[in-house]
C-alpha cells in the first residue's frame, strides 16, 4: 500500500476504509462545534491529522462545514399543503431550536462563520412553496427575513437565559427574583407573564404572531384565533 493511501486508511473498527469529507464532517459534528479540533477528528477517525488536510484547510473551515451540515439537516420544513402561516411557523421553530440549543452556533454566526450556501436549497424550496400559496417572491423573501430576525434574536436571548428546551430553569429563576423583589419592582412584578415572554423563548411566538397577523391583514386574510 502506498504512503498516500496509508494515510487515508481508517484504522478504527467499524469505519470505512477511506476517509471522505462527509465522514470528517460527521465526526466533527459528533464532537461538537465548540470542542472540535483537527486532532480530535483525526483521533476519532483513526487517521493522521495530515490526512484531514487533504479535505479541509483548517479548523475554521471544518467548523463552517459543520454549521452548513447542521443547517441542511435541521432546517427543512416539509410542505404538506399546510397554510402558509404553518409553514412559516415551522421554519421559525426549527431555526429557533437550532440556535437556542447550540450556543456555539450563535458565536459562529455572530463571528461571520455562517455559510449562506447552507440554506440555498431551503430558500428555493420555500419560495416554491410560497409561490403555490399566492405570494410574490419579493414578499416571501421579506417575510422570511423578518422571521429569521425574530427566531434568531429570540434564540440568543433564550440561550443567555439558560434555555433548557422547556423553559423550566429560566422561568423558575425569573419567578424567584420577582417574588423576592416584588415590593421594590411592583409594576414589573404585576406583569410577570409578559415579562417572562420578553426575556425567554416564549417571546418567539407572540412576536411571530404579530408579524403573521400583519402579513395576513395586508393580504386581506383573517387568521383563525
Amino acid at each position: 500500500m502506498s504512503g498516500a493511501h496509508a494515510s487515508d486508511t481508517v484504522r478504527t473498527l467499524g469505519r470505512p476504509n477511506k476517509i471522505t469529507l462527509a465522514c470528517i464532517v460527521e465526526a466533527a459534528s459528533e464532537i461538537g462545534l465548540e470542542k472540535v479540533t483537527m486532532a480530535g477528528v483525526a483521533e476519532r477517525l483513526g487517521v493522521s491529522v495530515g490526512a484531514l488536510y487533504r479535505h479541509v484547510r483548517n479548523r475554521s473551515e471544518l467548523q463552517g462545514l459543520v454549521v452548513q451540515a447542521e443547517f441542511r439537516a435541521q432546517l427543512q420544513p416539509r410542505d404538506t399543503g399546510q397554510h402558509w402561516t404553518a409553514l412559516v411557523r415551522e421554519y421559525a421553530e426549527l431555526l429557533f431550536g437550532l440556535f437556542a440549543g447550540n450556543p456555539a452556533l450563535i458565536a459562529e454566526y455572530a463571528g461571520g462563520g455562517y455559510p449562506p450556501a447552507s440554506e440555498l436549497d431551503m430558500f428555493e424550496s420555500y419560495l416554491e412553496a410560497m409561490d403555490r400559496r399566492g405570494f410574490a417572491k419579493a414578499d416571501a423573501l421579506d417575510l422570511i427575513r423578518d422571521v429569521r430576525a425574530i427566531a434568531i434574536g429570540s434564540a440568543v436571548v433564550a440561550s443567555a437565559m439558560g434555555w433548557d428546551g422547556e423553559q423550566g430553569t429560566a422561568t423558575a429563576e425569573i419567578d424567584a427574583l420577582l417574588d423576592e423583589r416584588a415590593d421594590e419592582i411592583p409594576m414589573l412584578a404585576s406583569q410577570r407573564e409578559r415579562y417572562r415572554a420578553t426575556i425567554t423563548n416564549s417571546g418567539l411566538h407572540p412576536t411571530l404572531d404579530r408579524l403573521l397577523e400583519a402579513v395576513a391583514h395586508k393580504r386581506g386574510e383573517r387568521l383563525a384565533t
